[in-house]
């Protein structure tokens, strides 16, 4: 009997976090992207590739925790991580190629 229980409990456990990570994780992006539209204020219209260059810099320097009120606010978090041990990145991207892809969207933003 103790065992059908805990099974109903971990049952339960499950299907409430299963959402709440879920939106959780869609209020993370939210706040990312307000963050990232400081410096890309059309940022819908990189091209893939580079929207994951600037997402995955994003989270691994945990744009969300910075008190971010400026594009050079934003720009000081993504160079930054890229300095990090394990900088998140594209696959097909090493560290030099990204922070190479990184100054150039800078320089050519809108």
């Amino acid at each position: 009997m103790k065992l059908k229980n805990l099974m109903v409990v971990i049952a339960g456990a499950i299907l409430i976090a299963v959402p709440l990570s879920r939106f959780m994780g869609q209020q993370l992006a939210q706040v990312h992207i307000a963050k990232l539209r400081l410096v890309w204020g059309a940022l819908e219209e990189l091209n893939p590739k580079d929207r994951a260059l600037i997402a995955g810099l994003a989270v691994t320097c945990q744009l969300e925790r910075n008190e971010v009120v400026t594009a050079a606010d934003t720009l000081s978090c993504l160079r930054t991580d890229l300095d990090e041990e394990k900088p998140m990145l594209p696959k097909s991207m090493g560290r030099e190629d990204a922070r190479r892809r990184l100054e150039k969207l800078i320089r050519d933003r809108v």
